[in-house]
C-alpha cells in the first residue's frame, strides 16, 4: 500500500501514551474472549488509554457506536484539538453541560443537519459508516488523487457492488478512505454505506489510524487558526463606505509571514491562519496570482538561504534583488501582477525604510457565462442608508421559465428575510468562479454581517437551487427578473491597525519581534519586525463582467522606531445597506474576495455612456 502524506495527525497523537500510565491498570473486559476477532486492538487501545469499558467490566463489543461517542474516541486519538470558528457550531441537542460538547465542537461541524432554520446533530443516532468515511477523510485530509486517480477512476480500479446507496455527499470520501487502507469493506465487493459501527469495528479503525499516522508523524502540533478572516476586517471597518477586500491574499501574505517567525511571534500570525489550506492557481490572461520577496541589495546576506528556498519552492515567489531607492520596482510589480488594476500602491518612503517586502498578489478580468445587456441597463431608485434615495446604474437580466427551464443565467434563493443570487463567471482553464450578493430584507447589513464566518457563507450557498431544479407553475409563464446595481471602486484596509487588534502584535514590536527563521541572528542586537502591513483591493462589477485585484505587503524593518498602533474606538451606527458580496471558487468555495457596497455608482455619471451606445 502507497504511503500517505497524513498532514492533520500531528505529533500531540501519542501524547496521550505517555501521560497515561495505563499498562499498569489495563484490564480484561468480561465479556471480550481471546477469541474474539479484535481482543488484540481492543487491549492495545484500552490500555493505552484511548478507550474505556463499562463500570459493570465490559466492552460490549458488538454495540453500535453514536455519532457523539465516535466523535469522543476520535477526540481522545487526535491529541484533544481545539474548537476553531470553522468548526464551532450551536446545536440545538447538544447543551454546554453535555459530556461530548468538547468533542462535539471540534467534529460536530462535519455532519450537522439543518431544520427549519436550526441545526442538530442527533448525537444519539448510530454513525454510519459512510459518515465515518466521511469524517476521517475531511479531518485528516486523505487525497487519493496523489497518484492522479479520481474518483471515477477509483472506481474503476475498487468494485464496490453497492456503490449505488452510498450518499453522493460521502462517495469521494468512501473511496479514498478504502483507497488509503483506512476502512475496508464489509466483504470483498460491498461497504456497507448505511451500516452503523460496532464499538469492536471502531476500536479497529482507530487503530488504523494511529499506526498509518506513525508513518510520516510531524515535525509539531500545528497552531489552528483562531479568526475567520473571511468576515473579521469588514466587521472591523464598518465605515459606511463601499468596501472590499481579499481575504485569500490575505491568508497567503501572512502563511509566508509566519515561515520566517518563530516563537510567540509566529503563533500570533498562526492564530489567524494556522492550518489554512490555499489553493495554488495557474495565472493566465483572466487571472493572475503572484508572490514575491523584494530583498534589499545592501541586506541580502542577513536573508537566511533556506527560507529564501522555501518562498521560491513551496510559494513559487519570486525573488527580487533592489536597491530601494525608490517605489518604483515595487509598484511595477504589484501593477503587473495585478493585470493593470492596482497602480502606485507603495510610497518611496515605505519602501526607502524597509529592508524588505513580502508581497502577495491577485486579480482577475472575467467575463459573465451569460453577460447583461447594455441596453436593460438603466438608473433605478436605490435607498441609501440614510433613507435618502437617488436613481443607481442598475443592470437587469431576466429568464422566462414555463414549468422548467435549462437557460440558468443566475440562480436566487428569496425568503421572508433574505435576497439572494449567484451568477457564474467564464470557466478559465480548471478554474471557475462566481459571484454571490446577499440582501437582508429587515435586518440592517452591520448587524447582519457580524454573524457571518466563512461556515455560514457556505450555509447560505447552500440556499441557492439551480433554476432548473426549482418547481414552477407549468400552466404560466414565470418571468424572473434580477436587477442589481453597478459598482466599481477600491478599497485600502486599516490593515496593521486591524491585525493588531485581532492578536498579531509582537510582528510590530521592534524588541519583541522574531523572524529568525526569515533572517540571521546576530551579535549586535539588529532585529526585524514589520514595519508597514498594506492591503488595497478594488473591484469592477458590470455588464461584461468582474475585474477584481487585491494585494498584501509586509514591509520589513530593521532597527528603527515604529509608532505602536494606537487603539481606535469606533461607533457602530446601526444603517441599511444594500447587499454583502462574495466572489469565491465554484469548487472549493474559497472567498477570493468579499465585500460591501454601500453606494453603487450614480446613474448622473454614467447615463451619458450609454446614450452614446443609442439606448
Amino acid at each position: 500500500m502507497k504511503k500517505v502524506s497524513l498532514s492533520k495527525i500531528v505529533i500531540s497523537l501519542f501524547v496521550v501514551i505517555l501521560i497515561v500510565s495505563s499498562i499498569a491498570f489495563a484490564k480484561n473486559f468480561s465479556d471480550l474472549k481471546k477469541d474474539h476477532w479484535a481482543y488484540d486492538m481492543i487491549q492495545s487501545m484500552q490500555e493505552e488509554g484511548y478507550l474505556k469499558g463499562y463500570e459493570d467490566g465490559t466492552f460490549k463489543p458488538e454495540k453500535e457506536v453514536t455519532r457523539e461517542e465516535f466523535m469522543q474516541m476520535l477526540y481522545n486519538v487526535n491529541g484533544r484539538p481545539k474548537a476553531t470558528s470553522n468548526t464551532m457550531q450551536k446545536f440545538e441537542d447538544i447543551e454546554e453541560d453535555r459530556w461530548s460538547y468538547k468533542p462535539v465542537q471540534v467534529y460536530g461541524y462535519y455532519l450537522k443537519e439543518t431544520s427549519d432554520g436550526y441545526t442538530y446533530l442527533y448525537p444519539t443516532r448510530p454513525i454510519q459508516r459512510q459518515e465515518v468515511a466521511y469524517l476521517i477523510n475531511e479531518i485528516f485530509e486523505l487525497d487519493a488523487d496523489v497518484d492522479g486517480l479520481t474518483t471515477k477512476e477509483l472506481k474503476s480500479k475498487y468494485t464496490i457492488k453497492d456503490a449505488s446507496s452510498i450518499n453522493k455527499e460521502y462517495e469521494a470520501a468512501v473511496y479514498n478512505t478504502y483507497y488509503t487502507g483506512y476502512m475496508k469493506g464489509m466483504s470483498d465487493t460491498e461497504f456497507s454505506p448505511s451500516t452503523s459501527l460496532t464499538r469492536a469495528q471502531a476500536a479497529t479503525l482507530l487503530a488504523r489510524i494511529i499506526k498509518l499516522g506513525e508513518e510520516e508523524p510531524e515535525e509539531q502540533e500545528p497552531v489552528l487558526a483562531t479568526k475567520d478572516l473571511d468576515v473579521e476586517f469588514m466587521n472591523l471597518e464598518n465605515k459606511k463606505a463601499n468596501l472590499v477586500y481579499s481575504p485569500y491574499s490575505i491568508r497567503y501574505a501572512l502563511v509566508m509571514l509566519s515561515e520566517g517567525a518563530k516563537g510567540t511571534t509566529k503563533s500570533q500570525i498562526d492564530n489567524l491562519v494556522g492550518g489554512v489550506k490555499l489553493t495554488n492557481y495557474k495565472s493566465s490572461d483572466n487571472l493572475s496570482m503572484a508572490n514575491s520577496f523584494f530583498i534589499r541589495n545592501e541586506n541580502k546576506d542577513e536573508v537566511r538561504d533556506e527560507y529564501i528556498k522555501l518562498l521560491k519552492e513551496k510559494y513559487n515567489a519570486e525573488i527580487v534583488f533592489d536597491d530601494f531607492k525608490s517605489a518604483v520596482n515595487a509598484n511595477k510589480w504589484i501593477e503587473d501582477r495585478t493585470l493593470g488594476l492596482l497602480k502606485n500602491v507603495l510610497s518611496d518612503d515605505i519602501v526607502t525604510k524597509s529592508v524588505s517586502l513580502l508581497m502577495n498578489a491577485i486579480a482577475m478580468d472575467m467575463e459573465w457565462q451569460n453577460q447583461f445587456a447594455d441596453e436593460n441597463t438603466k438608473g433605478r431608485e436605490f435607498i441609501k442608508e440614510d433613507g435618502s434615495k437617488y436613481e443607481a446604474t442598475t443592470m437587469n437580466q431576466s429568464v422566462t421559465i414555463k414549468g422548467s427551464t435549462d437557460y440558468e443565467p443566475f440562480n436566487y434563493y428569496m425568503d421572508d428575510d433574505l435576497q439572494i443570487v449567484v451568477k457564474d463567471l467564464k470557466k478559465y482553464g480548471n478554474d471557475q468562479f462566481e459571484f454571490m450578493a446577499i440582501m437582508p430584507k429587515n435586518e440592517k447589513l452591520s448587524d447582519f454581517t457580524k454573524q457571518l464566518d466563512e461556515s455560514k457563507i457556505d450555509s447560505l450557498r447552500n440556499h441557492v437551487d439551480n433554476l432548473s431544479n426549482m418547481k414552477f407553475n407549468p400552466n404560466v409563464e414565470t418571468v424572473v427578473n434580477l436587477y442589481i446595481p453597478k459598482f466599481k471602486f477600491e478599497y485600502k484596509l486599516d490593515f496593521k491597525n486591524d491585525l493588531y487588534k485581532l492578536g498579531m502584535v509582537d510582528a510590530f514590536d521592534k524588541d519583541k519581534a522574531n523572524f529568525f527563521n526569515m533572517y540571521k541572528e546576530n551579535n549586535i542586537g539588529e532585529n526585524y519586525y514589520v514595519g508597514e502591513a498594506i492591503h488595497q483591493a478594488m473591484v469592477d462589477f458590470s455588464e461584461e463582467g468582474i475585474k477584481a485585484a487585491a494585494v498584501t505587503v509586509f514591509a520589513m524593518y530593521k532597527n528603527t522606531s515604529i509608532a505602536v498602533p494606537v487603539e481606535k474606538e469606533y461607533i457602530n451606527i446601526i444603517f441599511d445597506h444594500p447587499f454583502f458580496f462574495v466572489i469565491r471558487d465554484k469548487k472549493t468555495g474559497e472567498n477570493l474576495f468579499v465585500g460591501t457596497v454601500y453606494e453603487p455608482n450614480h446613474w448622473d455619471d454614467d447615463k451619458a455612456d450609454y446614450s452614446m451606445k443609442g439606448f
